[in-house]
């Protein structure tokens, strides 16, 4: 470690004659902003919203602009968000009245992308063109960036640009298949399963066999509730 300090200790070669004048550039930041995206992948229609920070007031009032301006029309709307913690609909509570919250949640609905899965946010796509065409430069004010952005979203919007989305329910469970819980016959016995039912999750099928049936040599990874026995029929069913 020393020794990387002492290089950077060393004096500066010295000017030599006919050499250009050197100096180094200091980065200054003016501040900060934020944007929120809003996207309609098959209209082409998209709205960003220039905010000067990024709290739960913010994002409570941006829910409430695309529910009485944006899209007042709309008996209600589907919202698809991360799992960012502001993003959930308790954040309207927080800043409006409990009546005036109740009825703007009314007319939304929130869907969750899952955890390392904010490439199937069409909004994100849409950010990452954003950052590649209008913010790939020094802004120097929240007025500039404004315009900006104004700018590059009518630009957008006047050129309607879709997203044509393949990717599907029937594709992801092929190409992701690693990532779904293995099925096996419930009444067989034989190996261990997690099946997944509404919020709960079995980690042994065999467990709900009759004591005659379960192999002797096994033991069962969990034993059977009385939880356990009043879904088994519908278990058996599911699968």
């Amino acid at each position: 470690m020393e020794g990387v300090l002492e290089v950077y200790a060393r004096p500066p070669l010295p000017v030599r004659p006919a050499s250009p004048a050197k100096e180094d550039y200091e980065y200054v930041r003016h501040g900060m902003a934020n944007l929120f995206m809003a996207f309609e992948p098959l209209t082409g229609k998209r709205r960003v919203e220039v905010t000067e920070r990024k709290t739960k007031a913010d994002f409570a009032r941006l829910l409430k602009r695309i529910a009485e301006e944006w899209y007042a029309d709309a008996e209600r709307g589907t919202l698809v968000v991360d799992n960012l913690s502001m993003h959930k609909p308790a954040v309207l509570y927080e800043v409006f009245e409990p009546a005036e919250a109740r009825r703007l949640l009314g007319r939304l609905e929130f869907v969750y992308t899952p955890k390392h899965g904010s490439w199937l946010n069409a909004a994100e796509c849409e950010l990452s063109v954003l950052s590649r065409q209008c913010l790939d430069r020094r802004i120097p004010d929240m007025d500039a960036l404004q315009r900006e952005v104004a700018t590059w979203e009518a630009d957008r919007n006047a050129a309607a640009v879709k997203v044509d989305w393949q990717f599907t329910t029937a594709g992801a469970r092929i190409k992701l298949k690693r990532l779904y819980p293995v099925l096996e016959d419930v009444n067989s016995g034989v190996g261990t399963t997690r099946v997944a039912l509404g919020l709960e999750t079995w980690s042994s099928c065999e467990s709900f066999l009759p004591e005659a049936e379960r192999d002797p040599l096994k033991k069962p990874l969990i034993r059977p509730s009385g939880k356990e026995h009043r879904h088994r029929q519908e278990l058996i069913a599911l699968v």
